[in-house]
């Protein structure tokens, strides 16, 4: 764990020699893939096991090769960037995640970079490639139960699945205080076991890996981040019922709804909370915002408040960042556009 260019940085290494690992950086809005040595792809020969990727030309087959298997040759390792942005790496997973256990899906668009794993310059390989979109689903679950002979019980886990673009197919699970504890891809999967007392560092030899303060580069992180992400979190939006004028898009001014078990910014109307039994089912002029979401004509008529009528949700605004829309005022963050939230 430690710091590149200023963001958190943390790896997670595969194998004992940390020959094979995947390198992290955390940011208020993503956890972005910096780096994936253990780049590989299915065999297109039987589709059931798996070859590593060779620099050579973008899009051009080369043969299957094995680095486990002590096969020589010139493999290259991964190196996502974002498409908006080049100096970060491609968007993995959302940096905050509501605890409803309600599934969510988020939509990427990373460059696939390739380079040398000998030297760390670039080189072409055959799946590299500009804007390639990922999709991924997200769930917060109360607990998960590794596959039989292992039936390990984890618990406060987030399961996210890759429904479409590189890595389709494949399913992780992340549980507080442990980390990456599960794999799963078709009929193959791969779980935790237990803890060790070895400390496996990764060992390619052109990028250097120094130990370091990851939570110093996001400190407080969690004083920004939407009131939602603790719907379903009563203690968890209390924690963050005191607002710090002093700290930029600090949201902790949150308050719990019961009546819809979420949590929003103090003040919000019963109705925008979504307690439905509060709105005024006959006028939509006491509609929630948030019933225009996906609809900019419809938010933007209901965009001027009548200050004579109970519960009138007509102060409302569309924020394209995040397809949504809410009463005028909103943060960028609160609104759901996760890249204004630090």
């Amino acid at each position: 764990m430690g710091t590149l260019n200023g963001a958190a940085r943390f790896v997670y290494v595969k194998n004992p020699d940390g020959k094979d690992f995947e390198e992290f950086t955390a940011d208020g809005s993503y956890i972005r893939l910096w780096t994936d040595s253990s780049f590989a792809y299915l065999n297109p020969q039987d589709n059931t096991d798996y070859c590593d990727e060779q620099c050579g030309g973008q899009g051009v087959p080369t043969d299957c090769k094995r680095q486990w298997q002590g096969t020589q040759g010139d493999y290259a390792y991964q190196a996502p960037r974002d498409a908006a942005n080049t100096s970060l790496g491609g968007p993995r997973i959302p940096r905050f995640i509501p605890l409803d256990n309600q599934v969510r899906t988020y939509s990427f668009v990373s460059h696939i970079r390739s380079k040398h794993e000998n030297n760390c310059t670039d080189c072409d390989s055959w799946h590299e490639g500009d804007n390639q979109g990922n999709t991924i689903t997200v769930q917060h679950l109360d607990s998960v139960t590794s596959p039989a002979p292992l039936n390990k019980k984890f618990t406060d886990v987030i399961k996210m699945s890759i429904t479409a673009g590189p890595g389709a197919g494949e399913t992780y699970y992340y549980a507080r205080g442990m980390g990456w504890v599960g794999y799963q891809s078709g009929g193959f999967w791969n779980w935790v076991t237990g803890r060790s007392s070895a400390t496996p560092v990764p060992s390619l030899s052109c990028l250097n890996y120094s130990q370091g303060s990851f939570c110093s580069a996001i400190p407080n992180a969690d004083e920004s981040a939407p009131c939602s992400v603790w719907d379903g979190d009563v203690s968890g939006c209390d924690a963050h019922g005191i607002s710090d004028s002093n700290k930029a898009n600090d949201t902790q001014n949150c308050a719990y709804y019961f009546c819809s078990n979420s949590c929003r910014p103090q003040g919000t109307s019963n109705c925008e909370a979504g307690c439905s039994a509060y709105c005024n089912s006959a006028d939509s002029e006491t509609f929630a915002c948030r019933t225009w979401d996906g609809n900019v004509s419809g938010c933007d008529a209901h965009g001027i408040s009548d200050p004579n009528k109970a519960n009138d949700t007509q102060n409302c605004a569309y924020y394209f960042c995040s397809n949504s829309c809410r009463p005028q005022g909103t943060s960028n963050c609160e609104a759901g556009c996760y890249s204004y939230c630090f």
